[in-house]
This record gives C-alpha cells, sequence and structure tokens, in this order.
C-alpha cells in the first residue's frame, strides 16, 4: 500500500463505497439493530454477502453498476437466476425464470423482463446494447440464445462506459470522411487516450487489435463489437 495514500487505496480498491453503503443500510434499519452487538451482526452479514456477490440482489442499478465487483456479481446472479432449466436438479442448475432449454431463442424483452426481477430500475438500453454485438436485427423481438446473450451482456456490464468511449471515437472518425469509412489504426490510435483515462474499466487496446484482426475498415461501429464478443481473451478480461 506504500505506493497510494490511504484515502487513494480505500478509493482504489473501492472501500469506501462499501463502508458508506453498509452503513447507510444500517441507519435505514437501525430499530432492527438496536445494540453494539447487533450492529456488528449487521456488518459482518454484509461483508459476507458481498464476499460471494449476492449484495447486488434487488438493489438499484446506480449500486449495480458502482463497481467492476458489483457488475460481476450482478452478471452471475442474472446468470444463476435467469438460466433456463434444463429437467435437472442439480445444484449448478438455474432457476429457469426463462424456461426452456439453453438453446431457446429468447427476446431483448424476454431478457429485460427477466433482469427487472433483480433489479427493478435496470435500464432497457443497455440490454439493447449487448444484444446489438451478437446479431444486426433491431427491435425488441430480436431473439438470440441465453449462452450467447450473456456472453455479450457480460461484456456490456464491465466494459459499459468503454464501449461508449468507443462509439463516440468511431462515430467523431466516420463524420471525417466522406464514405464514413473508418480504418481501423486510425480507430485504435484514438483509443490509446481513452484507455488511459481513469473514469472508465478499459479494454487493452492491444487486445482490440487482435481482437479485429482481419478487419482493416470498416462503416459499422457494430463490426467492431461483433469481432470482441467473439474474441475470448476479451471475455477473459471481465473476470480480471
Amino acid at each position: 500500500f506504500l505506493q497510494f495514500g490511504l484515502m487513494d487505496y480505500l478509493e482504489k480498491a473501492d472501500v469506501l463505497v462499501y463502508l458508506n453503503d453498509a452503513t447507510t443500510q444500517l441507519l435505514k434499519n437501525r430499530a432492527s439493530y438496536p445494540t453494539k452487538a447487533a450492529a456488528l451482526s449487521f456488518f459482518a452479514q454484509y461483508f459476507r454477502t458481498l464476499k460471494f456477490g449476492r449484495h447486488v440482489l434487488f438493489r438499484g442499478f446506480d449500486f449495480v453498476m458502482a463497481t467492476k465487483h458489483n457488475r460481476q456479481s450482478f452478471v452471475q446472479c442474472a446468470e444463476y437466476c435467469i438460466a433456463p432449466a434444463e429437467g435437472t436438479n442439480t445444484a449448478d442448475a438455474g432457476f429457469g425464470l426463462t424456461g426452456g432449454s439453453t438453446a431457446e431463442l429468447l427476446s431483448v424483452a424476454d431478457y429485460h423482463n427477466c433482469i427487472t426481477m433483480l433489479c427493478k430500475d435496470f435500464p432497457l438500453d443497455l440490454v439493447q446494447n449487448a444484444v446489438a454485438m451478437v446479431v444486426v436485427e433491431d427491435g425488441l423481438e430480436c431473439r438470440l440464445p441465453f449462452a450467447d446473450f450473456m456472453r455479450a451482456f457480460k461484456i456490456q456490464m464491465v466494459f459499459n462506459e468503454f464501449l461508449g468511449e468507443c462509439r463516440t471515437v468511431f462515430e467523431g472518425l466516420s463524420k471525417k470522411t466522406m464514405s464514413g469509412v473508418v480504418t481501423m489504426e486510425s480507430f485504435l490510435t484514438r483509443l490509446e487516450a481513452v484507455e488511459g483515462s481513469s473514469i472508465v474499466t478499459a479494454i487493452p487496446v492491444p487486445l482490440i487489435e487482435r481482437a479485429i484482426k482481419g478487419l482493416d475498415a470498416t462503416t459499422e461501429i457494430m463490426d467492431v463489437f461483433n469481432s470482441l464478443v467473439r474474441y475470448p481473451a476479451i471475455f477473459d478480461a471481465t473476470n480480471v
């Protein structure tokens, strides 16, 4: 910890987020925890659920997105709770809120409805953005398999702000050409500045370069996103 000041460390490790949230939750429910022992028990339970990733269930969208751990935990909870039932009673089977099998094609509206059971103010556009990385059709009835959706959804959740910056960079470059064609060389060069920003969780530019190998130029940012979601190392980066 010596390379950071105390407050820098607490901020970088998201400790303050959880201390503030735990304290706020305790104060909201202080009537149920009237003694010091009860309060300590509350904190122990809070951080236990935090460790196992259950702390994001039925919380607001702002809290879900507050830290990378929260985002990873929410995706894990969603995958378990929404996973189509396979007709077994194994311990790793999901609750099957969607019904059917993992190969069944479900719509954007289906996925969003299930996710709002876990986070009632979860925005539709984030689900739409995830689906758009996999399929080209628009609209709430656009359908794709559960496994494909969860892969794109995790990438969208963890790198949400960075993907937004990618879109902004691409659109800016597109407007500078008559044809709207953006070369990947210019796109990657501009992304290097975004990767260095402290306000986003970024996908390393060299990793993006490997993911889009063979794509020299395009008029559509979704061609880039589709390459990212299909590249295994990008998905692996969501777990770091």
